[in-house]
């Protein structure tokens, strides 16, 4: 009887496969940025993000330009830091957004911006103020050194 018990609890035994570590949880995390324009025409056309680490330990770690889709970016696998996110809008919306923030599991890692309206541009409208120009007033032409 002790033989049958020794080998049903060691065919038991063998069946369990030991794992010698458990795997880490995975430290990137996906990062939503959403764009709001002030009326439903979409912000822009490209969008350039740059994540630049709060440390300091080296150059910033770009992650590029991209189309936003209904106003929305996801960038994948974000490694877990503390950044500063640049954000600048290409196109006819010229609009640049910087915070400091925590990119990681326990926040929520989705980003808004409110974007203004921008105006537009028709050439030959644009008026420049004439200014006098007064030449005893330029410092290049001041004699004291």
């Amino acid at each position: 009887m002790k033989a049958v018990l020794l080998l049903l609890a060691s065919s038991f035994f063998w069946g369990i496969s030991c794992m010698a570590q458990k795997k880490h949880s995975n430290d990137s995390v996906d990062v939503t940025i959403r764009l709001k324009p002030p009326g439903r025409m979409p912000v822009s056309d490209s969008v350039m993000v740059i994540f630049d680490r709060y440390d300091q330990t080296g150059a910033g770690i770009i992650y590029g330009i991209y189309r936003p889709v209904n106003n929305v970016i996801v960038i994948p696998k974000v490694p877990a830091a503390r950044y500063y996110i640049e954000i600048a809008c290409m196109g006819v919306n010229r609009e640049r957004f910087t915070e400091l923030t925590y990119v990681n599991k326990r926040h929520n890692n989705v980003f808004s911006y409110r974007v203004k309206k921008s105006g537009t541009f028709t050439p030959g409208l644009a008026v420049i103020p004439v200014e006098p120009i007064d030449p005893s007033k330029l410092k290049i032409l001041d004699q004291k050194m």
